[in-house]
């Protein structure tokens, strides 16, 4: 298995043709791309690059793993995902504002690119959720990956301009492997996140593995994936407060 570089893309004419225009017409995969050219937009950047800290955003980890990733046929390779979040983030937001929050993340995804490198992608999940996809990782070496974040983010404080004290922060990850974990892309996030809260619920500032948490208690998480499976109607906003409060 060979996974695209992380570079950008072209965009299929399937994604093109899903964006709209404010009237809600539908434009025409060439009038898109002209248009985008014509304001000095990359298309696949704008489309696949988060905004905030210009790396790959959700839509492009959805689009990799569903058809870059060879689900039935890894042949011996083995892909990792390395899912995290900033610890006690909403209390940076609330102590010194949104906008050193802002930097907090654009320093967390500087030092994500930097491990990045060329053997893994980095991407901005969600808020304060970040990913590393690390092709051709098995367990073992996507682990040491992620201690070795972990020890980074402990070794160079977030100096935000205008603020006179460093501001220590700490990662919580999650650590999947397929095939080993999963044999298909959504269970190969949702281990990546239930392992993310196994670490958090073991008191953060550490890392779990997808293979622990059957043998750890955390049942609600399951439950909570479970939930989302059924879809219950007219219960999404529950579903979603209940995942905020597992957070």
């Amino acid at each position: 298995m060979h996974p695209q570089t992380a570079s950008m893309q072209p965009i299929s004419s399937a994604v093109l043709r899903g964006y709209t225009t404010a009237r809600g017409i539908v434009m025409e995969e060439f009038e898109l791309v002209q248009f985008l050219q014509s304001v000095g937009k990359d298309p696949a950047r704008l489309i696949f690059e988060d905004e905030l800290t210009k790396i790959y955003n959700r839509r492009f980890l959805f689009q990799y793993l569903e058809s870059k990733v060879p689900w039935e046929h890894f042949n011996g390779n083995s892909l990792s995902l390395l899912m995290m979040d900033l610890d006690h983030f909403k209390s940076i937001n609330d102590t010194f504002g949104h906008q050193v929050g802002d930097q907090a993340l654009i320093w967390l995804s500087t030092h994500l690119k930097a491990l990045a490198h060329d053997v893994g992608l980095p991407i901005r999940y969600a808020g304060d959720e970040f990913m590393l996809l690390l092709k051709d990782a098995d367990k073992t070496s996507a682990t040491k990956q992620a201690h070795r974040l972990i020890k980074q983010i402990h070794d160079d404080p977030f100096r935000p301009p205008g603020i006179k004290e460093d501001i220590h922060l700490t990662l919580s990850i999650g650590v999947a492997t397929a095939p080993t974990d999963a044999d298909n892309w959504k269970e190969f996030i949702q281990k990546a996140d239930m392992a993310l809260y196994l670490a958090k619920k073991r008191g953060r500032d550490q890392l779990a593995d997808a293979t622990e948490i059957y043998t750890d208690t955390i049942s609600d998480k399951t439950a909570l994936y479970r939930l989302e499976g059924i879809k219950i109607a007219g219960r999404g906003a529950q579903i979603a407060q209940i995942n905020t409060a597992l957070k």
